[in-house]
């Protein structure tokens, strides 16, 4: 009786249809904190609410049409206009790049250590 609602959480987080999503970390770039095949939970935020973030809270963005999770490093703004410079907590580097809001997803609210680690280990069989 409790995978059903295991089912439906499940679903409901990985939809993205609603506040809170569930995404799969895929690389090592933010050990210890975050490993290869932890879940992370992501807060969706309002552009308000991506205006108050911090250096130092971890980001989820779309790069290139890739889910990147990286701390903010550091943050510019000119006007209106906000921009993020990441860094993975293992990479040596910054990111080469800068945010822009519009790439933003959320920010990491809880992780759950491994338990997507067979959807890593499936989409790596199938993708080499």
């Amino acid at each position: 009786y409790i995978i059903i609602p295991l089912l439906i959480i499940t679903v409901a987080l990985t939809s993205g249809y609603f506040k809170y999503q569930a995404i799969v970390v895929a690389t090592g770039s933010m050990s210890p904190n975050i490993n290869k095949g932890d879940i992370v939970v992501v807060k969706k935020l309002s552009d308000n609410e991506i205006r108050n973030l911090k250096i130092g809270d971890i980001l989820v963005f779309n790069r290139e049409n890739k889910i990147v999770v990286h701390r903010i490093y550091k943050i510019y703004s000119s006007g209106d206009e906000i921009f993020f410079k990441t860094k993975g907590d293992n990479n040596n580097a910054p990111d080469s790049y800068l945010i822009e809001i519009h790439e933003i997803l959320g920010i990491v609210k809880l992780k759950v250590r491994y338990i997507g680690y067979p959807t890593v280990a499936l989409y790596e069989r199938i993708n080499s």
